[in-house]
């Protein structure tokens, strides 16, 4: 892989409940989300973030291929 390429990661699930992500984090999440694109589960709950990161991560999610459950 070549500096500056980014490699696709094989995760099929991902729960991060309950770890003090914030706007901010979910907003930088959103950017890089279509990395995994074998993503099928993400949890998301009990976190502090604002509207404006739900949004965000809605429209990443849109073209997400695999998503199947998010909460």
């Amino acid at each position: 892989m070549q500096q500056g390429q980014v490699d696709s990661v094989a995760v099929e699930e991902l729960r991060l409940r309950e770890n003090n992500l914030s706007t901010r984090g979910i907003i930088a999440f959103a950017a890089t989300v279509q990395a995994c694109p074998w993503l099928r589960v993400l949890d998301l709950s009990a976190n502090d973030f604002s509207a404006q990161a739900s949004e965000s991560l809605g429209k990443a999610l849109e073209t997400h291929e695999c998503i199947q459950q998010v909460s």
